[in-house]
């Protein structure tokens, strides 16, 4: 099955359940995956990326202790990540991006912190 074959997302509309389950099959099925998928797959990754990248950013404030250690790990890692030259890209880029979208995930789906004094 081709890694890269989903519908659009808008940032209304992040569906949990296809960004999970395209990273899954990334991060356990990329070593059978087709070189020419690399590019398509990673494409679709930093689409879900860019979804999830500004609300975990925005709630960065809001989180506390190692949840808001390691969100500030994963944007950080995540930017790097986006950063890698092309002509560095390959499965081991495209896992390591699975990954941290599938953190980003995780980030993105913490409930929102109890108001102050409640």
């Amino acid at each position: 099955m081709p890694l890269a074959v989903v519908p659009p997302l808008t940032p209304a509309r992040v569906d949990a359940q296809l960004i999970r389950s395209t990273c899954e099959r990334v991060i356990w099925q990329v070593t059978e995956a087709e070189a020419t998928e690399y590019a398509s797959t990673l494409d679709l990754l930093h689409g879900f990326i860019g979804l999830l990248l500004p609300t975990v950013s925005g709630r960065l404030r809001e989180l506390r202790g190692e949840w808001a250690q390691t969100a500030g790990h994963v944007i950080t890692r995540v930017e790097g990540a986006l950063a890698v030259p092309e002509k560095e890209q390959g499965a081991e880029h495209l896992h390591d991006v699975a990954m941290l979208c599938r953190a980003l995930l995780t980030l993105h789906e913490l409930p929102a912190p109890a108001p102050a004094g409640a």
